[in-house]
């Protein structure tokens, strides 16, 4: 057996672990990602492993990313990241050339600032990841790429979000990734660091201790010998542990001792498993000027430069100089610049050996030190975390601002714990109460307890009204993200009522508060919704993006509530919507869902999908999932009605995926929208998979958009046959709709869905009132869709020729219609009522035709029935074979289309939040089924 010296101790009988990296890091230069995880208690040489791994990787030609989690800077929202990638970027060499594409947005974390119109909750911090995954691909595209990460058990949690987000996709990067941490740590970390090692991808080693051969060639290289009973002794007392083994020879040396069997018995007085005791009188032993620089050390972290560490420890340039050679030489720091712990339990029991007061006034000194530096403002907060009380504004000022980076960072969490540390400080009410809102506006995007409390003593304590307005309005906001609409009603409310006292508050806020409100009220209480506050005059102009709002919501209203026509609405919504800006990126896109909901039920399809189509790509630029999501769900209910099925399966699919995030308000609906589209496709399988939900009632049940989840489920159940579960949720439908404010059909068929399960359970009385109350509402409204479902469902349950002709009248009116899926249904069912009725020549024109439209919206189920249909009219359909864009899957054909569109493979991927191999899958598989060989022959067969 070799020597053991030095950091080769930890390396000891490490061959098995040396060969997995080894064989990981030959993955990597083959282009395939991979991710191991080191395991195990403090001192039994992960560092060392990882250390070894990183040397290895730059031997073999790797680029090597490091990152250490230090307790101390646990709160520094995404200080890991910084560690990693914060030094490439900054070179100008290198920065531009990395930051582009989707990395681009990962550029205000990497450059110091906050991100452009940050929300601050995890819609931002999912924007972030996704550029800090885009700039690791970027990265990685140059050279292999190893990432490895040391005491990921202190890392911050912004960090570890991140290497889970890199985890998941890590297979498909030429990227090595590797994370220890200590074993029987319980800390905020373990969630992450759990999830880590239930990845597919990941391998895991939990290193074992050192057995008594290894313990005793550790011994007697470093006291020229040893007896082997003196050697067992000491392995008896390590457990094999290389760092307590290396802190135990220290201290016999210490004590004189030679190795020899007789010394056997004096080993266990020497307690070194207490690893404190051992490092604290190491450290006696290098006398007074070395004990205060490592207690400096301690409280300044690992890193502090040997001038900073002199003026914490009062100490001389000549006696700290002096002093950080002798620990050094003691083998406790690992190098005298900057100063660095030789491992952090050295740390840690040299901390801990301070009083706890002296250890706060020690922070303060700190703090203080870095401040009048110039520090960075997390880094001085991390201090005053820990600090008595400064008793100076300055330091309230410094954990302000550190609370609103970490806030644009898309980390509440640590923006709360900033604020709350400032709040104990000395401040005037009126400080005092701005602090309170904004701890109380991130306490509630973290679902922290005393949020509301917070929220409410911030107002007590401002004697502005206005003032008092913006912070309900801040609160009002958070809630709503939250899904919390209840609580952002009453928010909200207590706004508007602090404006009514001042007529001359802002209009803009007045507007902000009250469309507000009227989200949360909507689409979780309806019932308290109000009518909207005084708009201009019809024939006026809206100037501003409240005046815009308020004009949305008008026409929400009066369309819901069928208190205008179908023509009348879609004027007042087109003037609202003026160019779309305001909508798409101003101060009106929090109520852009009123307009866009008024839109889609007067059938202004291709105006609703421009919209939602912009504000899609501005969402994929700034990486907001939730913008993307809430266009996406848009655009899933609008593609559904116009007949692109397989756009509108992909687009409800991109909505639903983003619940991941924390994007919750309308999940409900997006999934319903989802379950429409694969029913109309035929895919009644995966419509039952998309809404079974277990928790639904419990989950969304008070929440307006759990209409149409309850409204595609009992549809579903009228498809499949199941007519009483059919007939009693169209019901609850009705309860629904009584409590949203409105009956209008536009937005669902309910009446319609019910008069046919009831139809089917025997009750003709019932069916028939259903059917002409909705049809008498649908005509009051005066679009053709909602006036040839109703006619369509009339002329099913009369039958006969009145009923032929019930159908007939459907057909003309949702020839009108921008629905075709629609019109396609009553072409099949008027040509299938023609065939019952002996009329078979006559049924094949209708049918031919239905099953023309069915086709060319890829209504599978639909076209089916038409052939059958057309089979039992005489005539010989072709077979439905499915080829060209027929038969792609709608993420193929998504996919395929933004490749048509001119976009590579890799922006296709950042645009639909997808990896790059994801999308070459999509797009091979569309080459195949289209015929094709090349992304030139793309646009002409998706038929553009």
């Amino acid at each position: 057996m070799p020597v053991a010296t030095g950091t080769h101790i930890q390396l000891l009988e490490r061959e098995p672990e040396l060969t997995l990296i080894e064989e990981l890091l030959g993955e990597g230069l083959h282009g395939r990602g991979s991710l191991l995880v080191v395991e195990g208690p403090a001192g039994i040489g992960k560092s060392s492993l990882l250390r070894a791994a990183g040397d290895r990787a730059r031997a073999d030609g790797l680029a090597v990313l490091q990152a250490t989690g230090r307790d101390a800077e646990r709160e520094f929202a995404f200080g890991g990241c910084l560690q990693l990638f914060e030094r490439l970027v900054a070179d100008p060499g290198r920065g531009e050339g990395l930051l582009v594409g989707a990395a681009d947005l990962a550029r205000p974390l990497l450059e110091g600032g906050t991100a452009e119109d940050s929300p601050g909750g995890p819609d931002r911090a999912f924007g972030l990841l996704h550029g800090l995954y885009w700039l690791t691909a970027n990265l990685a595209e140059e050279e292999p790429l190893v990432i490895a990460v040391d005491d990921a058990h202190w890392l911050d949690d912004p960090s570890l979000r991140f290497l889970r987000y890199l985890a998941v996709r890590i297979e498909e990067l030429p990227v090595t990734l590797l994370v220890s941490w200590r074993t029987g740590e319980h800390s905020s970390a373990s969630e992450h660091l759990a999830a880590l090692s239930l990845e597919p991808v990941c391998r895991r080693v939990e290193l074992a201790p050192l057995s008594h051969a290894s313990v005793a060639a550790i011994v007697g290289a470093r006291l020229g010998g040893a007896e082997p009973e003196f050697c067992e002794a000491c392995a008896d007392l390590t457990g094999g542990n290389p760092l307590y083994v290396s802190e135990l020879v220290g201290t016999i040396r210490d004590a004189g001792l030679d190795g020899r069997a007789d010394e056997a018995r004096r080993v266990s007085s020497l307690r070194p498993h207490a690893v404190a005791a051992s490092v604290l009188a190491r450290l006696a032993h290098r006398g007074d000027d070395a004990m205060a620089l490592a207690r400096a050390l301690a409280v300044a972290g690992d890193g502090t430069g040997l001038i900073r560490a002199c003026a914490l420890a009062s100490l001389e340039p000549g006696a700290a100089v002096a002093a950080a050679d002798a620990l050094v030489e003691a083998g406790l720091l690992a190098g005298s610049e900057p100063l660095t712990f030789s491992h952090p339990i050295v740390r840690e029991a040299v901390y801990d050996d301070i009083p706890a007061a002296a250890r706060a006034r020690r922070h303060a000194d700190a703090a203080i030190l870095l401040h009048d530096e110039g520090a960075d403002p997390e880094l001085v907060a991390s201090q005053l975390l820990r600090s008595s009380l400064i008793g100076h504004r300055w330091a309230v000022d410094e954990l302000r601002l550190a609370a609103r980076r970490a806030l644009g960072r898309g980390a509440p969490a640590a923006t709360t714990r900033y604020l709350r540390r400032a709040l104990e400080e000395r401040l005037d009410p009126p400080l005092r109460a701005e602090l309170l809102a904004e701890c109380g506006f991130a306490a509630r995007l973290t679902g922290e307890a005393d949020a509301l409390e917070l929220l409410d003593a911030a107002v007590e304590l401002s004697s502005e009204p206005l003032e008092r307005a913006r912070m309900l309005a801040a609160s009002g906001q958070g809630l709503l993200e939250q899904g919390r609409l209840d609580a952002a009603v009453a928010a909200y409310d207590r706004g508007l009522a602090e404006l009514d006292a001042n007529p001359d508050a802002p209009p803009e806020l007045r507007a902000k508060l009250w469309a507000g409100r009227e989200i949360g009220a909507r689409f979780g209480s309806p019932s308290a919704s109000s009518s909207p506050p005084a708009l201009k005059p019809s024939g006026d102009e809206p100037t501003t993006a409240g005046e815009r709002s308020l004009l949305a919501f008008d026409a929400f209203h009066r369309a819901t509530t069928i208190k205008a026509t179908c023509p009348e609405i879609r004027e007042v919504a087109l003037r609202a919507l003026g160019d779309g800006r305001d909508f798409i990126e101003g101060d009106a896109r929090r109520t852009a869902i009123f307009l866009v909901f008024a839109l889609g039920i007067c059938e202004e399809y291709d105006t609703v999908i421009r919209m939602c189509e912009k504000t899609l790509l501005l969402a994929r630029r700034r990486g907001s999932v939730f913008a993307h999501a809430n266009a996406s769900h848009a655009l899933a209910t609008i593609r559904h009605r116009s007949g692109q099925l397989s756009e509108a399966v992909a687009d409800a699919t991109a909505a639903c995926d983003a619940a991941r995030y924390g994007w919750e308000l309308y999940h409900p609906s997006a999934r319903a929208m989802l379950a429409e589209a694969l029913i109309d496709r035929g895919e009644l399988d995966a419509a039952e998979e998309a809404l079974d939900v277990p928790d639904h009632r419990e989950r969304w049940g008070r929440s307006a958009p759990y209409f149409w989840f309850v409204a595609s489920r009992a549809r579903l159940d009228l498809v499949r046959g199941r007519w009483q579960p059919a007939l009693d949720g169209f019901h609850h439908c009705d309860r629904t709709t009584a409590a949203f404010g409105g009956r209008n059909p536009a937005i669902y068929p309910w009446r319609s869905g019910a008069a046919l399960a009831a139809m089917h359970l025997g009750d003709p009385d019932q069916a028939r009132e259903l059917v002409a109350d909705e049809l008498r509402d649908a005509r009051r409204w005066g679009a053709p869709r909602a006036i040839g479902i109703a006619l369509r469902t009339h002329g099913l349950i009369e039958g006969g020729d009145a009923g032929i002709e019930l159908l007939s009248e459907s057909a003309a009116e949702l020839r009108r219609s921008p629905s075709p899926v629609e019109e396609a249904r009553t072409l099949i069912d008027l040509g299938a009522a023609l065939r019952r009725g002996g009329r078979r020549r006559d049924a094949r024109e209708p049918l031919t035709r239905g099953l023309d439209v069915a086709r060319r919206c890829q209504a599978h189920g639909l076209a089916e029935r038409a052939q059958e249909e057309l089979r039992a009219a005489g005539a010989r359909p072709r077979r439905l074979d499915l080829t060209g864009a027929e038969a792609l899957t709608p993420m193929e054909r998504r996919t395929a289309g933004l490749a048509a569109d001119g976009l590579s493979n890799r922006e296709v991927a950042q645009s639909l939040f997808l990896t790059v191999r994801t999308v070459e899958m999509h797009l091979t598989n569309a080459y195949r089924k289209l015929g094709i060989s090349s992304r030139r022959e793309l646009g002409g067969a998706l038929g553009r």
